[in-house]
């Protein structure tokens, strides 16, 4: 399942980008992108950034690389509509 405010925000983000040859379809780029794991931060609810913390800090890493792991695929499951 897709996160559509992420992809309409991308796509949002993609209209402004310079460089982009005429033509593209940004909607397909778009989900391309967030089925990556791209996520673009403003589309995230309250709700998923509050998981986002509540997660990182739940699973008690104790080396602040695990933290950042854990946030970044947190991260990407919510760019793919995952989370």
């Amino acid at each position: 399942m897709a996160n559509d405010r992420n992809i309409s925000a991308l796509v949002q983000v993609l209209r402004g980008a310079s460089g982009l040859p005429s033509g593209v379809p940004l909607e397909a780029l778009a989900r391309h992108l967030a089925a990556s794991g791209v996520l673009y931060p403003a589309a995230l609810t309250d709700d998923q950034a509050v998981k986002l913390g509540a997660d990182a800090v739940g699973s008690i890493p104790t080396e602040p690389a695990e933290v950042a792991l854990c946030v970044r695929e947190n991260l990407e499951k919510v760019a793919r509509g995952e989370g």
